[in-house]
């Protein structure tokens, strides 16, 4: 395939896909021309979501925001540091 890395093996292979179960892509990062995209399958990739998941809560409670609105509410708080000097 000329659009594709075809030697990066970093993985179990599976006989089917259903082996696989759920995949999440965790990362993509552009190198060298092209990307690199990381990902967690199965039991790990819920695992994976569900930590995701706790930490939005978490940071959700904290600064007093529902999980849809944390990207404003942390945005609320990074303004409001500038406006008191902050970084």
């Amino acid at each position: 395939m000329k659009d594709f890395d075809c030697s990066a093996c970093c993985g179990t292979h599976a006989r089917s896909s259903g082996e696989t179960g759920v995949i999440l892509v965790a990362g993509l990062e552009r190198m060298k021309g092209g990307s690199r995209i990381s990902f967690v399958c199965g039991y790990r990739a819920l695992a994976y979501a569900r930590e995701g998941n706790a930490m939005l809560k978490a940071v959700g409670g904290k600064i007093s925001s529902p999980r849809e609105d944390i990207v404003k509410g942390v945005d609320r708080i990074v303004a409001e540091a500038r406006r008191r000097g902050g970084r």
